[in-house]
């Protein structure tokens, strides 16, 4: 079992900046690797 965790900032004032790079490598390998979507 891997675990991935993508840490960063939450909220629309920090999506796309480098506070956020690790829900941005997360959601990267996801979408490469063709994981299912997040959920809570």
């Amino acid at each position: 079992m891997w675990l991935l965790v993508g840490l960063g900032n939450p909220g629309p004032e920090y999506a796309g900046n480098r506070h956020n790079i690790g829900f941005m490598a997360a959601d990267a390998i996801a979408e490469k690797n063709g994981f299912s979507p997040w959920s809570k």
